[in-house]
């Protein structure tokens, strides 16, 4: 009776899965319970951990008629001792599909969406738990925490798994650790600061008017004076793996040796005792799983007290499947990513160590490509050791720096004893490509296999110790002296808002880019991959292989194409940003337009891989060696079942991508709102020049040729489509969706330029007839556009 109102911890982590984001070892996030008697039942609620006021005070008392908690679940007492006043009830709660598991396998087993009015449609099927398959497995009471496994009994639709036999009925595992809110022991949570990137607990405190802002962020991180933090192995690991990983894992007492704190991470093999369980909430781990077509390499998560933001576990899951992927020369995305570049994940809320992966392969092919001997173990160790040293930052509190790949030039990224002694990113928690260097330079290290600069920096901000603090402000003064040395080149930070979503507009701030000029590496990557589609008959498939495994490693590399012309893209309408605060030495302020010299090399880089009539030379050899896997289905694109492979869609497809990017209604807003702001006379773009440069690039073969090749004729034909489009949408779309209405005009100028040049090629004699019947098509629809009636003001 004495534990109701008091505050427990539960953190569910799935001990079993079938793929898909519901994987082995997923942990989700820990949330506060208490319990409260009333009558016959118990409630389970969940306390409100974001606002505080001191107890019994009056804005406590005012703070309790503005906020409330939650309340998740109830229970009916299934028994009671007279002496004790003991209550039994059952964990209802943990038997039901709390986390979503269903929706999410539903979400990941649908087809990909349909696009409808500018708006995604989601068609997923249903996954439900079905309570007659469900029940409480393992229940262990252990002296600080009781640990619950129950067995969910799921029910979907019929074949929309591939990873059990049968998806009208399967079992999912899930782990629950339910815990005591850790006590007060004098631990003085740290305050955060924007500047370094770490995991944050936001609490808004009452108290006082005073107060600039009552809002506060601490950081998450291990409590040192409790020293080492213990990570088990499990034996699930392959043991020629386990050194690496543990080593990995080591790296990171060098950063904690600097700053006085010996000793801070001890690695541990799984003990013998077969009572010992990895999801018990006292035990950080290291696990290994394999899944069909994994959604990620690695996951590294912890469980952190909601109050204080001082991580009490953490669990890093790798799956193996990957590992093969990594040396093999391609990755299996599944049915539809052997011929759309859009199955991958380009954006940044895709797991690292999925496109890590995917990139491995693509080091892989190239070096084979390129005759380079190979030690596939040690490539694979070196891949695992990079994963391990990123994930394992995450359990140290750190967030991911996407900034931290801008520092070295590609001359150091070139040289071998450099990259030895440097690394190639000054941080490992950037997500890195593979460093592969094109035919005829040096090659240097393939990954991030030490910390760099950044890192050594971000484990003094959160783990330095402060004399005589007893509070958090006690440190406020000797943590912004550290945070103010953030200007320095090699500790410029920026994370997952600043590099997707609305707020990806520095293009330094990206996934999977390299070098101090991202925009040669990206030049770089497109001569790697034009050069590796040239040659990639001579290495795959092998002799007695199947010509499927050529078509896999065609996708992988085209992948890598993509990339690199999506990072291109955000140099145009992007600008540069800053998080250093005001009198910061070094400092810069937090917007500067992109120059447009930067812009249009940029858009040239793209012009001459992407929209020029010479781009995407593949070879007829090529195509016809592209084969499909014959046991298995054939590559869907654009709703078509088909075995030879779609060119002209997957051309048309990347093309669309790149052309949505440019044209994206914030990007364009963007760049009309530095023009306005007097941008283009300090060397910003014109909103005309993305119109004006795409136009000419797309139409760079209409004059003056009798013969425009089949994909330039389509995508000719898509960009008419877009201008089209533009200068047809009426007006109050174009202001509901932010971009100003200048671009209607934009757009129909454009029109008027591409029918003045058709009509000139028209006139010529030696036009072959799909060149022709393409230019007469172009010609009559932009007349139709362009005397249609006046839509725009409706």
């Amino acid at each position: 009776p004495e534990q109701f109102g008091k505050t427990f911890l539960i953190e569910p982590v799935l001990a079993s899965g079938v793929g898909s984001g519901a994987f082995a070892g997923r942990a989700y996030d820990a949330f506060p319970i208490q319990f409260e008697r009333h009558g016959n039942r118990v409630l389970w609620v969940v306390p409100n951990t974001d606002f505080f006021a001191p107890a019994g005070s009056p804005v406590a008392r005012s703070l309790s008629l503005s906020t409330g908690e939650s309340v998740i679940g109830a229970s009916a007492i299934a028994g009671e001792d007279p002496a004790s006043k003991h209550v039994l009830f059952a964990p209802t709660l943990l038997l039901t599909d709390f986390e979503g598991i269903g929706a999410e396998l539903g979400r990941r087993a649908a087809p990909p969406p349909p696009i409808a009015g500018g708006f995604v449609i989601r068609i997923g099927g249903a996954f439900s738990v079905d309570a007659s398959r469900t029940y409480v497995d393992v229940a262990k009471a252990l002296p600080a925490n009781d640990e619950l496994t129950v067995v969910l009994g799921f029910t979907g639709p019929e074949n929309a798994l591939s990873t059990v036999p049968d998806s009208r009925g399967f079992s999912i595992r899930m782990h629950y650790s339910v815990i005591a809110q850790p006590a007060d022991d004098g631990y003085v949570p740290r305050l955060a600061d924007d500047r370094v990137g770490y995991l944050d607990l936001m609490q808004k405190r009452y108290g006082s008017d005073q107060w600039k802002s009552p809002t506060v962020h601490y950081i998450a991180r291990w409590d040192m004076r409790k020293a080492p933090i213990v990570f088990y192995l499990t034996d699930s690991i392959p043991p020629q793996y386990r050194d690496t990983i543990r080593n990995a894992l080591l790296a990171w007492n060098d950063a904690f040796a600097r700053i006085g704190i010996k000793h801070a991470i001890d690695v541990r093999n799984q003990p013998s005792d077969p009572a010992w369980d990895p999801d018990d909430a006292r035990y950080s781990t290291v696990r290994w799983i394999t899944s069909d077509k994994p959604d990620f390499g690695a996951y590294g998560g912890s469980l952190i007290d909601p109050y204080t933001g001082k991580i009490l576990r953490a669990s890093i899951v790798v799956d193996g499947e990957d590992v093969r992927a990594a040396t093999r020369g391609y990755r299996d995305f599944g049915i539809a990513a052997h011929a759309s570049p859009g199955a991958d994940c380009l954006a940044v809320d895709c797991s690292y160590s999925t496109e890590f992966a995917d990139d491995a392969a693509f080091g892989r092919i190239a070096l084979a490509t390129q005759g380079v001997a190979l030690n596939e173990e040690e490539y694979a160790r070196d891949w695992i050791r990079a994963l391990i040293l990123h994930e394992s930052g995450h359990t140290l509190g750190l967030r991911h720096n996407f900034e931290a790949s801008t520092l070295y030039s590609i001359a150091q990224l070139q040289d071998p004893r450099f990259t030895a002694a440097h690394g190639i990113a000054a941080s490992v928690m950037d997500y890195l490509p593979v460093n592969i260097s094109p035919q005829g330079a040096r090659q240097a290290s393939y990954f991030q296999l030490r910390l760099g600069p950044y890192d050594y920096w971000a484990i003094r901000y959160g783990y330095v110790a402060v004399p005589g603090v007893h509070r958090p402000d006690d440190e406020r003064a000797a943590l912004r002296a550290i945070a103010r040395e953030s200007s320095r080149r090699e500790l410029r930070y920026g994370t997952d808002e600043d590099a997707a979503g609305e707020g990806n507009i520095d293009p330094r701030i990206s996934v999977f880019d390299l070098s101090s000029d991202p925009l040669a590496y990206d030049e770089q990557q497109f001569q790697v991959s034009d050069e590796l589609v040239h040659k990639l008959d001579r290495v795959f498939p092998k002799n007695d292989q199947e010509y499927y495994e050529e078509r896999l490693s065609f996708a992988t590399i085209m992948r890598n194409y993509v990339r690199a012309a999506t990072l291109a893209t955000r140099y145009i309408g992007g600008a540069y940003t800053s998080r250093s605060h005001r009198g910061q030495p070094g400092g810069a302020p937090p917007f500067a337009p992109i120059p447009r010299t930067t812009a249009h090399r940029a858009f040239t880089i793209l012009a001459n891989h992407v929209f020029s009539s010479s781009a995407f030379a593949f070879s007829p050899a090529l195509m016809r060696d592209l084969g499909s896997d014959h046991f298995g289905d054939f590559s869907p694109v654009g709703g078509a079942q088909r075995p030879d492979f779609p060119v002209l869609q997957y051309i048309g497809a990347v093309q669309d991508i790149v052309l949505n990017r440019l044209f994206d209604p914030y990007s364009l807003a963007r760049i009309a709102d530095f023009e306005a702001e007097g941008g283009h006379s300090n060397g910003g773009m014109r909103l005309s020049d993305i119109f004006e440069w795409s136009r000419s690039a797309i139409w760079d073969d209409a004059q003056g040729r009798s013969s425009i090749p089949a994909a330039h004729r389509e995508l000719q034909r898509r960009f008419t489509d877009l201008m089209i489009l533009i200068q047809a949408v009426p007006s109050q779309q174009i202001t509901l969706l932010g971009t100003p209405r200048e671009v209607q005009a934009l757009a129909r100028y454009e029109l008027r330029l591409i029918g003045r040049q058709v009509a000139v090629d028209l006139d010529r004699a030696d036009l072959d007839v799909g060149t022709r019947a393409h230019l007469e098509d172009v010609k009559a629809r932009i007349g139709r556009a362009l005397s249609a009636a006046n839509v725009q003001a409706i």
